[in-house]
């Protein structure tokens, strides 16, 4: 199949009389398959194509027609009659045509006229230059006022999307799967987005098939924030309706700037701009319809015509409104333009189909990888404040620019809490300047990206590294399906096999993209918050950047590239690790964006204020007041929005300016967001503040953001209101409560969330305003202060609320119906929360709350609903487990809840069923104990406790698949099935054997642990085993040379071509090692001479050995050190080990067992 660009020649004058543009049918022109008529309404098959490989939908917009939209006009015989006064409305509507200057004048014409031909583009250009493309147009009616026929239709823009989306299935039936690119004029491009909302949420793959197919779409004046001649489209429309004529209000109403309707397809646009990753083109108006007057201005204004988009890019079309989409011919620039467009699409979706993966290969590996809320935090993010941060752009010496178009590595954005790190890397996303300048970097490679915003007060995949590689993969396979088939044998022979993308996996799907060398590629990856990961994590910091490193150094920078755009705030550890790459400190570079803010806060008061703004005096004073805010905000951007809010909150409440200005200086510190959040608290009165107390408490110990009415239900629960069902109030009452108590600390965002019973939702949560208010509350003991203002002397937390609450609302929905629980196809209990809370309370409080966990032991071991509890993501407790609450607690880490229990039963003994001991080493299901916030975690405490308790170390346990087993022979067993030993599965197994656990368990039928470990190389695991004693007398021969295949030094030998190694050489390598500064030290051979040779005791050696030996040298002096100081001849063999003594084996043995971060030679 040729590629369209090969069909694109040198493009011939249009010879073919084209047909008046009033008259009807248009006649046929010589493209393949076209129908003869151009539909008012409904799709039009312009051209069939040539095994067509794309779709093209071409939709007009207000007052227009799929034809005559379309159509360039060419100049008529001019009429020496004067035109009419009516005729100047009508003029506006009818599309008049690009005025020409230097057209033929033909010579039959009895008046001096000038012809030439119209061009309706769709047909007459498209087609010849993409003939393997099909393209079509859809009409509806779209008419302010219908001049000619009839009443206009009475439709608003979701009836249209409506039918152009069956309208499309039904196209589209013989190859749904077929990309599409649309071509939108104004108006159709809300149609658009209408169908592409439907598409999106239909469940019927018919119309889901429409959604996923989209790769392009061309925007020309597209109003996507409203257009700003609506009140005189109203006032038109008034004029036709006393005319006589019908009117279709509704559609000039969903024009408005900043509808209702238009706002609404905006946000779902982001939603599919965000999932699908099209190519977006927008086409902007140049100039207004006429020279002067109301019309003088552009129809659609720029700010409302652009996305602001990562894929969009932006170009001028000469001509206004209504002449952008009318093409003279082939050689017309906006036809160039559009062309040229066109042919980068075609381009890719070319590349995409014959690299393509299997076919439901690519569905399945994104659907296992799509979390959509790991978009939400980006959507949160405030947008930035009108002219602002523009700075990163236009300040070269800031070195951001240069970065984008020649840089790689990382590029670091810090600053302090509050700076604005986050606004700054949300308009660098999305502004378009970005990805022109990435475009600059090595343009013939293909540029992909990703982006991610931590929240540490967010959702559990918001703040893990999990839910960060999930994204980014998840971004990188969308936009470019040709790198499927590097992570292909990850996905399918460990993530899909075990149901679950393990962090292992994730790391080496990210690494397996990074080292292919076929496609070349430049990946941009934006990562914001770094210090956001959620509490508990700090290890994920040091692992983070050892794998952006790890990417950075298996990238060759020819065919891959990689590159890092990160914030965070100027800790430490980034500063160490980020210490030799460019950045900018955010708070040093926003004075001007400060200003800005002030004045525009303050001069849209006081335009609101016109009494306040005639006194000169008072507006001098006030501008006094916000120039004393700028001068102490040190740069942090949150601490000047929430003074100058304040401020004006006050000037609302009749405050006059001189008391604004006391105000001010009442406020502590200068820029330090502690003491302002301090104060704020602390001025509250008693009955709010106690209110406060309790909210915030509950905020910040939420798992996850809780939606509103949970929210106030537990809030109304822990006041011991008689309401404490969900809260009946509405929403905006809640909200205004929220806002009275919390003064802005806790803010209402929309976003989605699984419940317990797995069932998803979309509303409003409660979250905190920012990172800085959680890092107050748990840094300055912010709660103890409030509580010991109020005198509250009884020990209370946020987990102890949750605690009661959760249970109340549990037992209250399932203590009549417990059997609803066995209907529910999962329970979730990390969403529930009860266990995860009981532990925090113990932790935090160092108390046992028994009441909440006695009534949920009792309601559970009553109605043995145990096993109802341990069902997720397709996991089932086997038969025989016999498992209680006491189990779950076991998992659960409930040490002060477990003790009493077993004091109570007198020990672990009196249970049935699977051992306490066997829950305590490897919970289950192993989904809920993956992370701290988990409802299970692997605790040694446990283990230790239900020792002292009487637990047998020896007790076997009968499983289904791996027979009788002890505690730690099951451990054993379930930590080296799942693949690389943990620091957690160490520890646990470290406990059992430090608490007298027998070594030498049979890790199958046939082979102990320890030759578990030599056969499967797992270093680590036989070194622990060996320092417990476990016996080196049952390995067999076939162990030993097992082991021997790893211990040959005769992989290090033959580098050495036909020379001889001697134990004292061994001082010659650490003399050439050490002569680092020599101009002839091996490493710099390395570098500069690659056919280099160096002499060893007379012999030759290449430079490519000296690499070998620098890597190992610390190998190669521990082999030494075992085998004395004698000769080894290359021929020459080492006695079998299986023939030494018994005290040389273990030294071997031990040699062999060295932790991994000490690398071997033969390893």
């Amino acid at each position: 199949m040729e590629s369209p660009r090969q069909e694109i020649g040198q493009s011939p004058n249009l010879s073919i009389s084209r047909s008046n543009l009033d008259q009807s049918p248009v006649q046929e022109r010589g493209c393949i398959g076209i129908e003869r008529h151009v539909r008012d309404h409904g799709i039009t098959i312009l051209s069939e194509g040539i095994q067509p490989v794309v779709d093209i939908f071409l939709i007009h917009g207000l007052q227009g027609h799929p034809q005559r939209t379309f159509t360039y006009i060419g100049p008529q015989e001019k009429d020496s009659t004067p035109p009419q006064k009516s005729s100047r409305l009508r003029k506006i509507f009818s599309r008049s045509s690009k005025k020409e200057s230097n057209l033929p004048v033909s010579p039959q014409s009895p008046v001096a006229t000038t012809i030439t031909p119209n061009v309706f583009w769709p047909l007459d250009l498209l087609p010849h230059d993409f003939p393997q493309a099909r393209v079509a147009t859809f009409g509806y009616d779209s008419k302010v006022t219908n001049w000619f026929k009839g009443p206009a239709m009475q439709l608003d823009i979701f009836s249209y999307g409506e039918s152009l989306l069956n309208s499309l299935d039904a196209r589209r039936r013989a190859d749904p799967e077929r990309p599409l690119i649309f071509i939108v004029h104004s108006l159709g491009g809300l149609i658009l987005k209408d169908v592409l909302r439907r598409a999106r949420t239909a469940v019927d793959t018919r119309f889901k098939s429409i959604y996923t197919s989209v790769k392009a779409i061309f925007f020309f004046g597209t109003p996507h924030r409203g257009g700003s001649y609506v009140n005189l489209g109203l006032t038109v429309r008034k004029l036709a309706a006393c005319a006589g004529f019908d009117t279709n209000d509704v559609l000039l109403r969903d024009l408005k700037f900043d509808s209702s309707v238009a706002k609404l397809l905006r946000e779902e646009f982001a939603k599919m701009l965000d999932e699908q990753k099209p190519k977006v083109f927008t086409f902007q108006e140049a100039t207004g319809i006429s020279g002067f007057g109301p019309l003088s201005g552009k129809v659609v204004e720029d700010s409302s015509s652009a996305l602001d988009y990562a894929y969009e890019q932006k170009d001028f079309i000469t001509g206004n409104h209504i002449e952008m989409c009318r093409f003279s011919g082939f050689e017309d620039d906006g036809y160039q333009k559009t062309k040229d467009c066109l042919i980068l699409c075609l381009d890719s979706i070319q590349y995409d189909l014959t690299h393509q993966s299997s076919p439901g290969l690519r569905e399945r590996l994104l659907a296992s990888l799509h979390m959509p809320e790991t978009q939400e935090r980006f959507n949160q993010v405030d947008e930035a404040y009108e002219s602002t941060c523009n700075w990163i752009f236009e300040r070269e010496n800031l070195g951001f620019v240069k970065w984008l178009q020649t840089g790689n590595g990382v590029f670091w954005i810090n600053g302090k809490p509050g700076s604005g790190k986050s606004t700054l890397m949300k308009f660098v996303i999305s502004n378009h300047r970005t990805f022109q300048y990435l475009y600059m970097n090595r343009p013939k490679h293909r540029l992909i990206w990703a982006e991610f915003f931590f929240s540490n007060r967010g959702k559990k995949v918001q703040k893990t590294l999990e839910g960060l590689y999930h994204r980014i993969l998840y971004q990188l396979l969308k936009q470019a399906d040709y790198l499927t088939r590097f992570v292909q044998p990850i996905f399918e022979n460990s993530a899909e096999a075990q149901g679950v993308w393990s962090l292992i996996y994730l790391e080496a799907a990210m690494l397996a993209i990074v080292k292919q060398r076929e496609e070349k590629i430049n990946i941009c990856l934006f990562i914001d918050a770094l210090d956001e990961q959620a509490e508990n994590y700090a290890q994920d910091y040091r692992r983070l950047i050892g794998t952006m490193q790890n990417l950075i150094n298996n990238s060759d920078d020819k065919t891959v590239r990689v590159m890092f755009c990160v914030s965070s705030r100027p800790e430490t550890f980034f500063i160490d690790a980020f210490a030799s790459w460019p950045g900018i400190r955010i708070h040093e570079n926003t004075n001007n964006d400060v200003r800005l803010y002030l004045n525009g806060r303050l001069n849209s008061y006081l335009s609101s204020r016109p009494d306040l703004a005639s006194n000169s005096l008072a507006v001098a004073s006030l501008q006094k007041t916000f120039d004393e805010v700028f001068t102490r905000a040190q740069g942090v951007f949150l601490w000047v929005k929430l003074v100058a809010t304040d401020l004006i909150e006050g000037l609302m409440d009749g405050d006059n300016p001189a008391q604004i200005q006391q105000h001010l200086s009442s406020i502590p510190g200068n820029g330090d967001l502690h003491e302002l959040y301090h104060r704020i608290l602390l001025s509250l009165k008693d009955s709010y503040l106690s209110d406060a107390l309790v909210m915030l408490q509950i905020a910040y110990a939420s798992l996850e953001p809780l939606p509103i009415t949970e929210f106030f239900a537990a809030v109304n629960y822990v006041n011991q209101s008689k309401n404490s069902e969900l809260s009946s109030q509405s929403f905006d009452e809640m909200e205004r409560r929220l806002l009275s108590r919390c003064r802005g600390f806790l803010e209402v965002q929309t976003a989605s969330w699984q419940d317990q019973e797995c069932e998803k939702h979309t509303g409003k949560i409660v979250q905190f305003l920012h990172q800085s208010l959680k890092d107050y509350l748990a840094q300055q003991r912010s709660f103890e202060t409030m509580q010991q203002k109020l005198r509250i002397n009884y020990p209370a937390n946020g987990h102890a609320h949750l605690l009661r609450f959760l249970t109340s609302q549990h037992l209250r929905r399932y203590a009549r119906k417990p059997e609803d629980l066995y209907q529910l196809p999962q329970f979730d209990l990390r969403k529930y929360g009860v266990l995860y809370h009981s532990r925090m309370v113990e932790q935090t409080l160092g108390i046992l709350f028994s009441g909440p966990l006695d009534a949920l032991a009792k309601f559970m071991n009553d109605n043995e609903l145990a096993t109802a509890y341990l069902r997720i993501d397709g996991w089932e407790c086997p038969e025989g487990w016999n498992p209680n609450f006491l189990a779950l607690a076991t998992q659960a880490g409930l040490l002060l809840y477990v003790e009493k229990e077993l004091k109570r039963l007198g020990g672990p003994s009196k249970l049935k069923g699977r051992p306490l001991l066997h829950w305590a080493v490897m919970p289950l299901p192993p989904g809920l104990c993956t992370s701290p916030t988990d409802p299970f975690v692997h605790s040694p405490e446990m283990i230790r406790l239900l020792r002292s308790q009487g637990a047998n170390l020896e007790e076997e346990f009968e499983y289904e698949t791996y027979g009788s087993r002890t505690a730690f022979g099951w451990a054993f067993k379930q930590f080296t099935i799942r693949g690389a030993i943990s620091a957690v599965n160490l520890t646990i197994l470290t406990t059992l054997l430090s608490e007298g656990a027998d070594p030498d368990v049979l890790s199958d039928q046939t082979l102990t642990a320890l030759q578990l470990c030599i056969r499967n190389s797992d270093r680590l695991l036989a070194k622990l085993l060996l320092d417990f004693h476990a016996s080196i007398e049952i390995l067999t021969d076939s162990d030993w040379r097992h082991l021997e295949r790893f211990n040959k030094p005769m992989s290090f030998i033959k580098a050495f071509r036909d020379g001889e190694l001697r134990a004292r050489d061994m001082p010659v390598f650490a003399e050439f090692y050490a002569q680092d500064d020599d101009q002839q030290s091996p490493k710099t051979l390395i570098k500069q001479y690659p056919s280099a040779k160096l002499s060893i005791r007379n012999k030759e050696v290449y430079v490519g050995d000296w690499d070998f030996v620098l890597q190992h040298e610390k190998s190669i002096k521990r082999f030494f050190r075992f085998y004395g100081e004698g000769e080894w001849i290359r021929n020459d063999m080492p006695k079998p080990l299986s023939e030494c003594g018994i005290e040389t084996r273990r030294a071997i043995l031990l040699n062999w067992a060295v932790p991994p971060d000490t690398v071997d030679f033969w390893y």
